[in-house]
């Protein structure tokens, strides 16, 4: 009996610290439990905001497409009713009688020296006759000194002409009248095509071009 007594203390005492164990490994696993519930709905939080920003962005991107392909479309549309106004205005039957009435020249397929250049822009703007061309470049060849100084001889002449002209009509007190150049050529058709002529010949011909009275109808520059 005395035993007994002397043994029941620890064995309260063991029991009360099982007790205490067990409640304490209770309250961790609930805790953890816890825990991870609020990281399983923090994850699925995070999923769905995930989720919504790629609906943005695909909505986004959707209406930068179609809004491209609107542009797209209307600047279609603008180029086809363009299209059809110029050949509305485009008679390609006037044009060819301008052509058939007009005279074609041929200077493909060769390379042009910026005198050359300079005698033809001459002719087609009407400044030199085409009867004098002949005649002009027979001199130049018979006196070897080229085309240079036959255009500057004949300018020098040109001059001198137009200096006594001025002077006939100063004595007679009449009013000064300018001499009338040759009319341009009835050029309708330029073919320059593969040719070679320098950036002086390309100056050249937009004079002519820009030239009132020019009657050229098609210009011919491929390459």
């Amino acid at each position: 009996a005395r035993l007994s007594e002397h043994a029941s203390p620890p064995e309260a005492e063991a029991k009360a610290a099982c007790g205490t164990d067990e409640t304490l490994h209770q309250q961790e696993t609930e805790l953890s439990q816890a825990l991870l519930s609020q990281q399983d709905a923090g994850s699925v939080q995070f999923l769905q905001d995930q989720e919504a920003v790629r609906e943005l962005l695909q909505i986004a991107k959707g209406a930068a497409s179609s809004q491209g392909q609107q542009n797209e479309k209307t600047l279609e549309r603008d180029l086809v009713e363009v299209s059809k106004q110029q050949q509305k205005g485009f008679d390609p039957f006037q044009m060819m009688e301008s052509v058939r009435q007009g005279v074609r020249l041929d200077l493909g397929l060769t390379q042009l020296e910026p005198v050359e250049m300079k005698l033809i822009s001459l002719v087609l703007a009407g400044i030199l006759s085409a009867e004098d061309v002949a005649p002009l470049v027979l001199m130049a060849l018979q006196s070897g000194h080229g085309l240079v100084q036959a255009l500057s001889g004949w300018r020098l002449e040109g001059e001198k002409d137009r200096s006594n002209h001025r002077r006939s009509h100063s004595t007679r007190h009449l009013p000064q009248q300018p001499i009338p150049r040759s009319a341009p050529p009835a050029v309708a058709v330029l073919n320059l095509s593969y040719t070679y002529m320098g950036n002086t010949g390309v100056e050249l011909l937009s004079e002519v071009l820009h030239s009132t009275g020019s009657n050229l109808k098609t210009l011919d520059l491929s390459f």
